[in-house]
């Protein structure tokens, strides 16, 4: 495992890159700074996957992720072997001219994360930077207007450094002669500092150039011819260089992209979410757009959650007594296959490259990249089950190549599980689901008093997953997560002296469609009526 922060990004980066180049697939996961920023936009069971995307972007557009995690797996046909590379990435936005990043922070999120020891010292002293693409224009736009400066922030301090600086080189130049060098230590100084550094020396010395070293900058005296070609041919290289250290994290994303690679996740469609907006583009209002440009970044998508459910339906179909997995939670599903039997044969042996042994869950749990790698873990078994499965149980037992891994779960890809929402999941690659969700119930009191929404939603919940919520005549509409829940609350409530709960249907329950029927009723009556007069006066 290797923790990636700005100090050794650059020079991790062509390892990190060829890790990923070469991978079978890729696993992700993602810390964040919050979860939902308004209780208005807490997710429903009665959303369809439009309104649950919608209410998704503008709780969550304004949090960031803290850390991201990469679990890298190549596959070795030979030994039937998975080794991960395993690369945990510190990121926090760095401000820059007019872009300066204003992100939100949950404090249950944060309590969260602290009880899992996490470190957010690394996050704001050593994190990556980024930019997305708005951002990257703007600051390519500021570039060629020349109009980068400094923030307020950091204006003063700045301000007495660069002064200081400037006077020591004012001092060497009235002696220095052609080709003498002197140096400015770095020490403290952080790359947009080096910048601004780099561009004063060479506004106010016309004959030096200035050279980026480790952890200073050497200063040169030239002719005012050589400093002159100089500015032609490397004028815009301290704008490249000052860019990329900007993109940071950023180009890891793009590479992503670029590569195409299958990438893994756990219940990932928040992980999706932040990290379009946070390193491609703000999120779309449109929810077909957005599944549209998730899928040209990334088509081949899986989400262990999902699978683990489908799975456990074919086990359970199979034979109703077999062991599986008890909930589908990263962990239960984990220390599901690392400790039973497998369930079938030839499954891969799974290492971690570097000699690096695995710690014990609870020691690494909700850090992004033992995260990433446990979901990469647990999909190489239940592709394995599923590729067997489709094979069939009696074929040749033999060891399985990555394609048929892959073409195993084919029926999967793109098909990203929905937590709360009345579509079991999101199919970036086509359309969506139908509802597989019981139908709502109606609830009244018998005594025709208004129903206490919050007092409907503490009885019901004791069932299980439910939400609830007005249906704006002094009723009440429940929608249940599961069959079990939705039979299980009929069947408490069959003949209850204070509530009336019964299946909702819209044409007795919906004072608005009861009011359009009789409209229509009464429309339709008039005419009929008025068609008859005039028949009588016709024939009278």
């Amino acid at each position: 495992m290797c923790d990636v922060v700005k100090s050794n990004f650059d020079s991790l980066y062509p390892q990190i890159e060829k890790s990923l180049k070469s991978a079978a697939f890729i696993a992700i996961d993602s810390e964040f700074s919050g979860l939902i920023s308004n209780s208005k936009f807490k997710r429903s069971l009665f959303d369809s996957g439009k309104e649950n995307y919608l209410k998704m972007k503008h709780g969550i557009e304004q949090f960031i992720i803290f850390q991201f995690g990469l679990s890298v797996y190549h596959f070795n046909r030979e030994r039937n072997e998975y080794a991960a590379d395993i690369y945990n990435f510190y990121i926090f936005p760095h401000s820059f001219g007019s872009v300066d990043h204003k992100f939100l922070c949950q404090s249950s999120s944060w309590e969260f994360l602290c009880r899992y020891n996490f470190d957010f010292n690394m996050v704001a002293y050593k994190g990556i930077s980024y930019l997305n693409n708005q951002q990257e224009k703007i600051i390519r736009k500021e570039f060629q207007e020349n109009s980068c400066i400094l923030n307020d922030a950091e204006n003063l301090q700045a301000k007495k450094i660069i002064q200081e600086e400037c006077s020591k080189i004012l001092e060497w130049c009235l002696t220095a002669k052609i080709n003498d060098s002197t140096y400015v230590d770095l020490n403290g100084i952080d790359f947009r500092l080096e910048y601004f550094l780099h561009k004063e020396i060479r506004r106010r010395f016309k004959q030096v150039w200035t050279y980026s070293e480790v952890l200073k900058i050497r200063i040169v005296m030239l002719s005012e011819e050589e400093v002159s070609k100089l500015e032609t041919t490397h004028g815009r290289k301290l704008e490249e260089t000052l860019l990329r250290n900007l993109l940071g994290f950023s180009k890891i994303f793009k590479l992503l992209v670029d590569l195409k690679k299958p990438i893994i996740g756990h219940n990932c469609f928040l992980d999706f979410m932040i990290a379009y907006n946070q390193f491609y583009a703000p999120l779309p209002t449109s929810y077909d757009v957005f599944k549209k440009n998730i899928h040209f970044l990334f088509p081949h998508v899986f989400d262990t959650k999902f699978m683990s459910y489908e799975v456990r339906r074919i086990l359970m179909k199979e034979d109703k007594k077999v062991t599986v997995w008890p909930g589908n939670s990263l962990v239960e599903l984990y220390e599901y296959f690392r400790d039973s039997k497998p369930l079938v044969s030839h499954i891969p042996k799974i290492i971690i490259n570097d000699g690096i042994k695995e710690p014990a869950v609870e020691k690494r749990v909700h850090h992004a990249c033992w995260d990433a790698y446990m979901t990469g873990f647990c999909f190489i078994y239940l592709a394995h089950f599923k590729a067997v499965e489709n094979l069939g149980r009696n074929a040749i037992s033999r060891p399985l190549s990555r394609t048929e891994h892959l073409a195993g779960v084919a029926l999967y890809e793109n098909c990203v599980n929905l937590m709360r929402c009345n579509i079991p999941f999101i199919n970036f690659s086509g359309k969506d689901p139908p509802s597989n969700r019981p139908k709502s119930l109606h609830v009244r009191r018998k005594d025709l008093k208004a129903v206490d929404i919050y007092e409907i939603t503490e009885l019901l919940s004791s069932f299980g997953s439910v939400d609830v919520k007005s249906d704006g005549q002094g009723g009440a509409l429940v929608a249940a997560a599961r069959n079990s829940v939705y039979f299980d609350i009929l069947w408490f409530y069959k003949g209850n002296e204070e509530f009336r709960i019964v299946p909702y249907f819209p044409l007795a329950h919906s004072r608005v469609i009861k009011s359009v029927l009789w409209s229509g009723i009464a429309i339709s009556s008039g005419l009929v009526l008025t068609y008859l007069l005039s028949i009588l006066r016709t024939s009278s």
